[in-house]
C-alpha cells in the first residue's frame, strides 16, 4: 500500500524527521506528510484526522493506528513549495504554527484566512507585524493576481433608498485595478447609461465569484477626480453624505486595521489638512499617511 503524492527528488523538501510514533505530533494536523508503517508500507498526504479516543490518524482518507506506525515525515506540500517563489521557508512555518492552512488549493485563499485572523484574534505585535508582511509578499505577487476576479456591488445614485439603507446592491465586474468602495462610476442599467456608487469590492477565483460572469457588466469607466465630491457612508445617521475626493492610495502596511487589507486601493477624503481613508468598512476615518502610497 503506497500513495506517493510528494517528490521525494525535491531538494530541502523534508520539515520535520523521525517523529515519535507513540507520541503523535498534533500540530501536523492538516499538513503534508509521509507515514511510514512498521511493514514498510509508506502512506504521503495530508494528515486529515486525529482520532484520539481510538489511537488513529486519517492521512489521505486512510486510517492509521498509532501501533502501525514507524516514522513520520513532514514536507512540504506542492502548494507550499509554489508558495516558496514568493515566501521563505520561514514564512511557511510560521503560518503552519499559527494553524494558517496552507494546502489550500487556492493561494488567494491563504491570503483571505490570513486576513481574518488578523480580524479574529488579539495578537501581539510580532505575530501582527509577520502576518502583514505575508500578506504584503502575497499582494505584489503573480501567483494571486492571476486568479481573481473582481467584483463590485453598486447602487444606482437615482435609487434614493439604497442611499440611506445600503440596500439594494448590484453585481458588476471589472479590470479596473484602482477601483475603490466609495467610487462613483459609469454603468449600464437596462441598456441605459447610470452613475452608480461602490459599496462592496470582491476579488474572488472563477468557481467563487457572486453571480455567473457571462452574465455580470462590465464597469465602464471610474467618474470621480481629484476634487470632485463623492458620496461617503456614515453609519451614524445610516446616510450618505458628500465629501471631497483627494485621490488614491494604496495601503502597504504598518497599522492594524480590521478595515484595511495590505495591497487594496483606497479613496482619500475630506481635507488636505487630514488623512482621511474610506476603508472596507465604506466609512471614512483617519489613518497615518505612512501606512499608504499615493497612486
Amino acid at each position: 500500500m503506497k500513495k506517493d503524492l510528494f517528490d521525494e527528488n525535491e531538494s530541502n523538501n523534508k520539515v520535520i524527521d523521525n517523529l515519535i510514533p507513540n507520541n503523535i505530533d498534533f500540530s501536523l494536523y492538516n499538513q503534508f506528510v509521509k507515514v511510514t508503517l512498521k511493514n514498510n508500507c509508506e502512506i504521503s498526504g495530508v494528515f486529515n484526522e486525529i482520532h484520539e479516543m481510538d489511537n488513529e490518524i486519517v492521512v489521505n482518507g486512510v486510517t492509521i493506528n498509532y501501533d502501525e506506525i514507524k516514522e513520520i515525515i513532514s514536507y512540504y506540500s506542492p502548494i507550499e513549495r509554489h508558495l516558496m517563489l514568493t515566501l521563505s521557508k520561514e514564512d511557511i512555518e510560521f503560518m503552519r504554527k499559527i494553524g494558517i492552512n496552507t494546502l489550500t488549493s487556492y493561494i488567494s485563499e491563504i491570503y483571505e484566512e490570513i486576513h481574518n485572523y488578523l480580524q479574529t484574534y488579539y495578537l501581539n505585535e510580532n505575530i501582527i507585524n509577520h502576518c502583514e508582511n505575508i500578506l504584503n509578499k502575497l499582494s505584489k505577487s503573480d501567483l494571486i493576481n492571476e486568479k481573481l476576479y473582481t467584483y463590485v456591488s453598486v447602487i444606482y445614485e437615482d435609487d434614493i433608498v439604497a442611499k440611506t439603507t445600503g440596500k439594494p446592491s448590484f453585481y458588476y465586474k471589472t479590470t479596473i485595478k484602482e477601483i475603490s468602495v466609495g467610487d462613483k462610476v459609469l454603468v449600464n442599467r437596462n441598456d441605459k447609461e447610470t452613475v452608480g456608487l461602490i459599496v462592496e469590492v470582491k476579488h474572488k477565483e472563477k468557481n467563487k465569484v457572486p453571480y455567473p460572469l457571462n452574465k455580470t457588466k462590465d464597469i465602464i469607466k471610474i467618474l470621480n477626480n481629484y476634487g470632485d465630491k463623492i458620496e461617503v457612508y456614515q453609519s451614524n445617521g445610516n446616510k450618505y453624505v458628500e465629501m471631497i475626493f483627494l485621490g488614491k492610495y494604496k495601503y502597504i502596511g504598518g497599522e492594524y486595521s480590521i478595515d484595511l487589507t495590505i495591497g487594496n486601493i483606497y479613496n482619500r477624503v475630506g481635507s488636505e489638512k487630514e488623512f482621511r481613508i474610506v476603508d472596507d468598512s465604506g466609512e471614512d476615518y483617519l489613518y497615518s499617511p505612512k501606512s499608504f502610497i499615493k497612486l
